[in-house]
């Protein structure tokens, strides 16, 4: 049993260390089968819980899979999302030219939250420096952009990473403030900023989330370098507890589909755990 809390419990199922480098990204395709990046590698590779199936020719910065089994992948360089059949045949190209499209998840109605930015210094903004959120359709059409609060002049993010839409409509936003400090931003489906979470929980001190989820009960859920754990939040942003917390490895990204809690970490292993809620 790894931890179980708040009537949480996570318990590991499979153990997958075929990567070799840390998992940047993961998305799950079925009971069996995940999508992930790795660090130091700009295509995406299918891994079966026995095997690895395939490495996808097209690069990526991020992606994620569309709702019919469609992959969405981010690209740095050519400023746009690709969207693909699983044979990596394209469906559209959506140019986000001039900004780069970074990291990029799926909402609930197959809707895609995509975080932008230009090409200044990652964390001395200027005044012409953009970093936003995105919500679009899968046909590129933009639905609303995150950018600025409500007075139309104070940044929401510094350097806005992973997304995750909550059951209850909230956009929550990894934002890293410098490369060892972050915050976890939870905004109103409108924009309006709800929580700005800096960390509370114990031995907390600055936190730097590095992915975020929610799961079934609008509990969210963040993987925190430093404390080398997942902190789970309510959806008013109010700590509830850490799981899955290690010495020797440090998780990087997760993703719940169904009652499996799927963990990918720093030294390029996988893991599965049963999440009973």
């Amino acid at each position: 049993m790894i931890g179980e809390i708040n009537n949480v419990s996570v318990e590991e199922k499979n153990d997958i260390d075929r990567c070799s480098d840390a998992i940047s990204s993961i998305k799950i395709v079925s009971d069996t089968l995940v999508c992930v990046r790795l660090r130091c590698d700009e295509h995406a590779k299918l891994l079966d819980l026995s095997e690895e199936l395939k490495t996808m020719k097209t690069r990526c910065f991020d992606l994620t899979i569309s709702r019919n089994g469609d992959f969405v992948l981010s690209n740095w360089i050519k400023r746009c999302i690709t969207i693909l059949t699983i044979d990596e045949e394209t469906v559209r190209t959506i140019d986000t030219n001039p900004l780069h499209p970074t990291y990029i998840t799926k909402t609930e109605n197959d809707d895609i939250l995509v975080t932008l930015r230009d090409d200044g210094d990652r964390f001395n903004l200027t005044p012409t420096s953009r970093r936003i959120v995105r919500r679009m359709t899968l046909t590129g059409k933009v639905l609303h952009t995150y950018e600025f609060r409500e007075d139309g002049k104070t940044r929401l993010f510094t350097l806005p990473g992973r997304t995750a839409e909550n059951k209850n409509n909230d956009i929550c936003v990894v934002d890293k403030l410098s490369k060892d400090h972050g915050q976890l931003v939870v905004l109103h489906t409108s924009g309006e900023m709800k929580i700005s979470y800096t960390g509370d929980g114990p031995k907390c001190g600055k936190i730097f989330p590095v992915d975020v989820h929610c799961d079934g009960k609008c509990r969210i859920l963040f993987t925190e370098y430093h404390s080398r754990a997942i902190h789970m939040l309510n959806a008013e942003g109010m700590f509830l507890c850490e799981l899955c917390q290690y010495k020797l490895l440090r998780p990087y990204v997760i993703s719940i589909h169904g009652d499996n809690l799927w963990c990918g970490f720093d030294k390029g292993r996988v893991k599965v755990f049963k999440y009973t809620k």
